[in-house]
């Protein structure tokens, strides 16, 4: 007799799922986490680790559980990324950072929530952050797929640790930017988005470490990364024919930019000033505004707030779809 697997809907053939964690020089805590994959109450079929080039004995350290372990040289994490989605075998994947936890029922839980909306491209629990830096996550997507596109531009998805992706939709977009060291899952999201929508749960399944001044002092180079991101998705969409929606993205990247800044401002984030200084080349919308002094964004004009609020109705016809 078959015993059922946790999550999933009676009579169902239950999908594969691949997990796959990307490691470089993860040693510290690599254990703690493939702790976490394998004590699943709903278990991987398989367990892949990419090492990305560590020299701390972290493809060692893998080896001795057991798993499957890819070793490359140096390439950055979207490499790293790829590298294991090409190996995977799964219907589904689950992401895992080598530093990072599961709780004993993540893969249960989301899973489970993939069975329940066979529509969706994938789905989230919320995440607790631990560390120097506590604090709850909440993994709430609305399931409008134009709603979902403005909260992935907006940076609202969840973390991909949370998630659990069909594999045939991370092929279908070619996996992670690779051109890229920093925010590579934020641009992900960004172009899973355009494809579908997903769904969450408000129970936290993993848990994130957060290193304090370390993970701080990149904070500025991500912050960058997801401008670039941003220009490069608006153009694309305007040059498929999107123009409704590119300029209703036009305006809610300049609103983002206004408030990134004035966050940075308030909080004298002066690495972060600098790379927002320099994005705003990125942002048409604001040629000429940031000239005017950093008085400015400390305030959000309410132009730029109301033709945000306005996005989801320039949004809806052209990427809703009927249900």
């Amino acid at each position: 007799m078959t015993a059922e697997v946790p999550g999933r809907t009676p009579g169902r053939p239950s999908p594969r799922v691949s997990a796959v964690l990307p490691c470089y020089n993860g040693a510290q805590y690599l254990s703690e986490a493939l702790h976490s994959v394998l004590e699943q109450t709903r278990p991987a079929d398989e367990v892949i680790v990419v090492d990305d080039g560590s020299t701390d004995g972290s493809a060692e350290l893998a080896e001795s559980f057991g798993v499957t372990v890819i070793r490359q040289a140096n390439a950055g994490e979207g490499a790293a990324r790829n590298r294991g989605l090409a190996a995977a075998t799964g219907d589904l994947v689950a992401w895992l950072d080598a530093d990072d936890r599961w709780r004993p029922q993540h893969l249960a839980v989301v899973t489970g929530l993939l069975d329940r909306h066979p529509h969706v491209l994938g789905a989230f629990g919320a995440v607790e952050r631990f560390g120097t830096n506590h604090g709850i996550l909440l993994g709430h997507v609305p399931g409008e797929p134009a709603v979902v596109l403005l909260e992935a531009f907006s940076g609202w998805l969840h973390t991909t640790i949370a998630s659990v992706t069909r594999r045939s939709a991370l092929l279908a977009i070619g996996g992670f930017d690779e051109s890229e060291r920093y925010s590579v899952d934020f641009d992900l999201w960004l172009r899973l988005s355009r494809l579908g929508t997903f769904v969450a749960t408000d129970e936290v399944t993993s848990e994130w470490r957060w290193h304090g001044d370390q993970q701080s002092a990149s904070v500025h180079r991500q912050m960058a990364a997801v401008y670039r991101y941003r220009r490069r998705f608006v153009d694309q969409v305007r040059a498929e024919g999107g123009d409704d929606v590119a300029n209703g993205l036009e305006t809610l990247l300049a609103h983002l930019w206004v408030r990134d800044t004035r966050d940075s401002v308030k909080s004298r984030d002066v690495a972060t000033m600098r790379a927002l200084t320099t994005a705003a080349d990125l942002v048409p919308a604001l040629r000429g505004r940031q000239r005017l002094g950093w008085g400015v964004v400390t305030r959000t004009p309410t132009p730029l707030l109301a033709a945000a609020a306005g996005l989801r109705r320039s949004l809806r016809a052209p990427l809703g779809r009927s249900s």
